[in-house]
């Protein structure tokens, strides 16, 4: 019995340091980690938000369209109409950079291949500071994409953020767009 008991604690130690270890790493550094391939992770969107296939809903009256025509979509399974939370994102990976990047909100995964990734379920704080670091600093087409997933988070206030963005003269034109398109179609309290 004492062994069985020792037994037990010296695994729930050792889980609790893997745990720590993982957690201590920034969604960052877990990305960057990724050579070739998807990752995705997922986090917690605004109660007023759904999704369905190809599309994300604000509020039951502004729709956003995504990249691809179909009512399905590669990564994500939809059962109903307008699924809410949370806020999907999916990224690929080439060579360890990063190449495109999707965002879609409520219903399931699809199964993941071998070259996918799962980061799980993150805090909507480091997702919002991840993807807001990718619209200041990378200036291909991920900068402006990682701006639309950030607008949906819970709990955040990402504005003054994006305000920051939008005045910094180093910031690509089309970022510059997407970061004051965004607050306008999300009803932002910006005051």
């Amino acid at each position: 019995m004492y062994k069985r008991s020792l037994l037990a604690l010296s695994v729930v130690v050792i889980a609790s340091f893997i745990t720590r270890d993982v957690a201590a790493q920034s969604l960052a550094s877990r990305i960057s980690n990724v050579q070739n391939g998807k990752v995705r992770f997922s986090f917690a969107s605004r109660p007023e938000i759904c999704g369905w296939g190809n599309g994300i809903s604000r509020g039951g009256n502004t729709n956003t369209r995504m990249n691809w025509n179909s009512d399905s979509s590669p990564d994500v399974i939809y059962d109903e109409e307008c699924s809410h939370s949370p806020v999907r994102v999916v990224m690929s990976v080439e060579r360890g950079r990063l190449t495109k990047l999707r965002t879609y909100v409520g219903g399931r995964w699809r199964t993941p291949s071998s070259e996918t990734t799962d980061l799980g379920t993150v805090s909507t704080r480091e997702a919002t500071s991840y993807l807001l670091s990718l619209a200041s600093n990378d200036a291909s087409k991920i900068g402006q994409e990682a701006i639309l997933p950030a607008t949906l988070a819970d709990s955040v206030k990402i504005w003054p953020q994006l305000f920051r963005i939008a005045r910094d003269g180093s910031t690509p034109r089309a970022t510059h767009r997407q970061v004051m398109f965004w607050p306008g179609q999300a009803g932002a309290d910006v005051g």
